[in-house]
């Protein structure tokens, strides 16, 4: 069984976990649906690279108060393709969230971490771990006491080792810019 299946089946049962009405403090999981882009890749890639991709992220966390709160996420920063090379780029990560509340169903938020991050060389069937910075901002709605829709962008910044056509391996500083769409489902 593949997870996006399992989050399918049992997403849906958690809606039944009802926060507590008017809390400032409550944990969520859920998904957001990625647009990503390598913005910048310090001449690793050539001018034939598709430098865009579409991609997943599972996030979770806790809302400590009103302002702070935090957040980790599993998240594919996309598949990119230059002259028959693919890389596929993923990480893991921790940021601490600050929130703006609006009103009691709308806020915008802020967040900053890093974790590690994952570039996958398909075609030497290699990958290379390394630390990845991020920085975002974004705005939830409640929709209801247990769901919540958002939606932002976020920068993340990395050094992986890069393999050219001719065997030469080098760090490359690269940015990924990502936007995206997403559901939280609060307990």
């Amino acid at each position: 069984m593949r997870w996006w299946t399992l989050l399918i089946v049992v997403g849906p049962s958690l809606l039944l976990v009802m926060p507590a009405q008017g809390s400032d403090r409550y944990g969520y999981w859920g998904f957001d649906l990625l647009s990503t882009e390598l913005a910048e890749d310090d001449g690793a890639f050539g001018a034939e690279l598709d430098d865009t991709s579409a991609a997943l992220r599972i996030h979770g966390g806790y809302r400590a108060n009103r302002w702070l709160g935090i957040e980790g996420a599993l998240q594919g920063l996309g598949n990119y393709h230059d002259n028959g090379n693919r890389f596929d780029y993923s990480a893991l990560t921790l940021a601490g969230m600050l929130y703006l509340p609006v009103s009691r169903s709308f806020e915008f938020y802020a967040r900053a971490g890093g974790g590690v991050g994952w570039v996958r060389d398909q075609n030497r069937r290699e990958t290379n771990n390394k630390p990845i910075g991020m920085v975002g901002v974004g705005a939830k709605a409640h929709v209801s006491p247990v769901l919540a829709l958002r939606g932002g962008v976020d920068a993340y910044a990395i050094s992986p080792r890069i393999v050219d056509a001719d065997g030469n391996a080098e760090t490359r500083d690269q940015g990924i810019g990502v936007g995206y769409v997403g559901l939280s489902f609060l307990f």
